[in-house]
């Protein structure tokens, strides 16, 4: 579980997490802005990280735009491929005990569905599928 953020994440996301905050946190005077693409981060993540940063004074500014999208002007064209099974020596398990494994904490939590709205679990799903 990120320290930060409070969600759970991957040691790597976490160090990414962890290092952002700090950057800000250590650059940034008091009553600084960290502006934030609200179409990247869930609410919670948005409402921790407001948390920690105003334990510096420092403030969430949501931007109406990502400032990304506005300045990269020669942005290769997305690719749309179908989804592949990766091969075992990269995922660990196969697809259909990642499968087993999901509807079984599905059952186990009395959940219907899941929701994917980030990344990470797009690509977990995208490892289970």
């Amino acid at each position: 579980m990120c320290k930060v953020c409070g969600i759970h994440v991957g040691d790597n996301l976490q160090k990414i997490c962890l290092s952002m905050v700090t950057l800000c946190l250590q650059n940034l005077q008091k009553g600084g802005n960290v502006g934030i693409d609200p179409c990247c981060i869930s609410v919670d993540t948005a409402h921790r990280w407001e948390q920690a940063f105003s334990k510096y004074g420092q403030r969430l500014v949501p931007l109406k735009e990502n400032l990304v999208d506005k300045i990269w002007e020669s942005r290769p064209p997305h690719i749309v491929a179908p989804v592949c099974i990766q091969p075992l020596e990269f995922t660990g398990r196969s697809a259909k005990e990642k499968i087993s494994d999901l509807r079984e904490k599905l059952c186990q939590e009395k959940a219907n569905a899941i929701v994917v709205t980030t990344l990470d679990e797009v690509i977990l799903v995208g490892w289970v599928h």
